[in-house]
């Protein structure tokens, strides 16, 4: 599947934006050195999937290797806040008044909003 054609004729595509072989598109040109075009896929899939940890994170590397630290920073703290939230979320289906889960929970998304003037 020619995923540059698809996006032609689809730019809103996410399977397109996410996949290649069970890869991100942009994780592709990540290894090829095209952080440009990583970026865009990148920036893409995460404005119609906010909660796409995979992208944040592969984002990040991205900024990194630009030396972009302050993206960076921000995507990684974003990645680790949202695996964070699953988790506890995950959870509290479980165990809806574990106090430790409960107080972690609340500990992360103070700090998180500290970080991120939310």
């Amino acid at each position: 599947m020619d995923f540059n054609n698809s996006l032609g004729i689809e730019p809103n595509n996410i399977l397109a934006l996410r996949l290649t072989h069970q890869k991100l598109r942009g994780e592709t040109y990540q290894k090829l050195g095209q952080y440009n075009e990583t970026l865009t896929d990148f920036n893409n899939l995460i404005e119609k999937e906010p909660n796409n940890v995979l992208a944040l994170r592969l984002r990040g590397e991205t900024y990194l290797k630009l030396e972009k630290y302050n993206e960076a920073l921000i995507d990684f703290n974003n990645y680790l806040y949202q695996l964070s939230d699953k988790y506890f979320n995950n959870l509290l289906e479980k165990e809806p008044n574990n106090t430790l889960a409960l107080g972690l929970r609340r500990e992360t998304y103070q700090k998180s909003k500290m970080n991120f003037n939310i």
